[in-house]
């Protein structure tokens, strides 16, 4: 009778932690590639050289402040990952402005800035009222043609003044992956269960 509460438990374990899949984070990973336009870049090959990156972030990231001189731009949240030809510039932030002006215009803008200083920097800039509001949700169905303007700009000041290149191409898609309990919790019924067959052995 024990055997059978046990296996019936396990099996209660594992049917609920399927249940529960529908709690999930979301995972964006945005990609994007282009020319560098100064030797001072120091991820690529040189001026005319091509380079392409990526990072990752989850929707429900924190917020947190913009680094350097972007505070008070816009608002911060913690990506995942930010990579540049294999190097990695994690920590780093997503950062996203509306209506930000400045001597060039009003714009609203996208960044992932790596910290502590924000550079380096992808950067892209689009005309005003893209969006309304500074959420991370104000990128869905964002592509790359509605970033109109000449803004595009990958910024990568080691050195100050150095390293900027222009961005070709960009993307986001979004990944769902279990939460971390819920695979904990479908783990011990697996295990439950084994472990009450084996004891009816």
């Amino acid at each position: 009778m024990i055997h059978i509460i046990g296996r019936f438990i396990a099996g209660c374990l594992v049917l609920l932690a399927i249940f529960l899949t529908s709690a999930h984070a979301t995972i964006i990973e945005g990609d994007f590639s282009g020319v560098v336009g100064s030797p001072g870049f120091p991820f690529a090959g040189g001026a005319g050289s091509t380079y392409s990156g990526s990072y990752t972030y989850d929707t429900a990231a924190p917020t947190v402040p913009l680094p350097g001189v972007f505070a008070g731009l816009g608002t911060g949240y913690a990506a995942l990952s930010y990579v540049i030809d294999g190097t990695s510039l994690a920590p780093a932030v997503i950062g996203i402005a509306d209506n930000n002006s400045s001597g060039f215009g009003t714009f609203d803008i996208l960044w992932v800035l790596s910290l502590p200083t924000g550079y380096p920097s992808l950067q892209l800039a689009a005309p005003a009222n893209l969006w309304s509001g500074t959420s991370l949700s104000n990128l869905d169905g964002v592509n790359f043609s509605d970033f109109s303007e000449t803004s595009f700009t990958l910024l990568a000041d080691v050195n100050p003044g150095g390293g900027v290149g222009t961005v070709s191409a960009w993307s986001q898609r979004a990944v769902t992956v279990p939460e971390p309990a819920t695979l904990a919790l479908l783990g011990f019924g697996l295990a439950a269960f084994g472990f009450s067959r084996k004891r009816e052995h």
